[in-house]
């Protein structure tokens, strides 16, 4: 083998030494081709996933899908059909006794008007009548009168018992209110028991003294004469 001079010093082979950068260069280049094969195989992947996810589900045959309709239809028509099932008909109860008497509520919930409102609305329309029939009549407008009260005798004869039909007059006063011309007949012997028989006969008593002075021409007293004793 051919040896140069110039590769032999003191008798020894020279050896070149090698850059350093050169190891630094491949390194480099080593790693650029690895990131670059990752890259590309990640992309592979996340395209087949991409890929399998748009693909369209297998459409059923035909066959199949009816038998799926009839399930699902024959489940919905069983759900439905406890609602819309014709309610049971009620017994009539025709047998009423104590013990099975069963009271409804009331029917009407609303509270009637107070009986203030029906007294108001009847004086009303009592003096609207009369009013009418006054300017029918043509008779004058009569202001309003203290009330008057009055007094007078009465006599009474009732059938005693125990005396064989024998009467026994009874007497005695009696009063009574006058107002606007008119005997207020309620008031009548209100000076006496009410109830009592005393308070009686003086009723019929009373009744008839304004019997008595009606036919004698007292326009005040034929007001009463029709009083119920």
């Amino acid at each position: 083998m051919w040896v140069d001079e110039r590769d032999r010093i003191g008798g020894k082979r020279y050896r070149k030494k090698r850059n350093p950068w050169s190891y630094v260069i491949g390194t480099v280049l080593l790693i650029v081709l690895l990131s670059y094969a990752v890259q590309i195989f990640f992309q592979i992947k996340v395209e087949s996933l991409n890929l399998s996810k748009t693909q369209p589900a297998p459409s059923l045959a035909p066959a199949a899908r009816d038998e799926l309709l009839k399930d699902h239809a024959e489940s919905q028509y069983n759900y439905i059909e406890p609602s819309i099932s014709p309610p049971k008909p009620t017994e009539r109860q025709t047998v009423f006794n104590d013990s099975n008497y069963q009271p409804k509520g009331a029917i009407n919930t609303i509270a009637p008007p107070p009986a203030r409102y029906y007294e108001q609305g009847q004086a009303q329309t009592d003096a609207r009548v009369r009013e009418i029939n006054r300017s029918f009549n043509g008779a004058p407008k009569h202001t309003p009168q203290s009330v008057v009260t009055k007094s007078a005798q009465w006599q009474w004869t009732s059938v005693v018992s125990g005396t064989g039909g024998r009467g026994k007059t009874i007497r005695g006063i009696f009063s009574y209110q006058v107002r606007n011309g008119r005997i207020n007949t309620t008031s009548v012997c209100s000076n006496e028991d009410y109830g009592s028989l005393r308070y009686r006969d003086c009723r019929k008593g009373a009744k008839a003294y304004f019997v008595s002075r009606c036919n004698a021409g007292d326009k005040e007293a034929c007001t009463a004469r029709n009083m119920m004793p």
